[in-house]
């Protein structure tokens, strides 16, 4: 899984994930930046001896938000990148939509170029950070670490990656 190593516990962040190595847990920090890939893990470990993976904050939330948009039809057995979520309101109430879709894209001239940035529309934003995140570590398992979702639901006898096999995954 992945933290977040910009916020108030940078050093303790960092300490972890060393402690517990890049197969447990992988720093990550938000860089909004246009066009900037979803995650970026590193192939070597940056001068604090951790693998810090950018994470392209403008890339994944605008596929979390034309995720969001998608419809359900229900005479298709599929509905590929469709979110679900529970029915239940103590678990995704009010509040949790309103911090999901707490963003929206605007576009604004900066130094005479028009660029576009996603401008926090709503007091807190922690469920649309944990979406961006989540999906950052998702990226990583599949890229990294060769997780393959569709083989683990259909097989979830599969044989598991050694741990030499993920670390020379990382170069390591």
């Amino acid at each position: 899984w992945c933290w977040d190593a910009m916020g108030h516990k940078t050093d303790d962040v960092y300490i972890m994930s060393r402690r517990l190595g890049a197969l447990r847990v992988i720093p990550i920090q938000g860089a909004n930046k246009y066009g900037k890939p979803i995650a970026t893990m590193p192939k070597k470990k940056n001068d604090r001896k951790v693998y810090l993976t950018t994470v392209g904050t403008d890339n994944a939330k605008a596929l979390i938000y034309s995720r969001l948009k998608l419809t359900y039809d229900s005479s298709q057995q599929v509905n590929n990148g469709y979110i679900h979520f529970p029915a239940d309101d103590s678990v995704c109430g009010d509040e949790y939509f309103k911090q999901l879709c707490s963003a929206s894209k605007k576009l604004e001239t900066i130094q005479g170029r028009q660029v576009y940035r996603w401008v926090k529309s709503y007091t807190f934003d922690e469920a649309l950070d944990c979406w961006v995140y989540a999906n950052a570590a998702l990226r990583i398992s599949i890229d990294r670490f060769f997780a393959d979702l569709g083989t683990e639901l259909e097989n979830n006898n599969q044989k598991e990656k050694s741990t030499k096999e993920l670390a020379a995954a990382l170069g390591g």
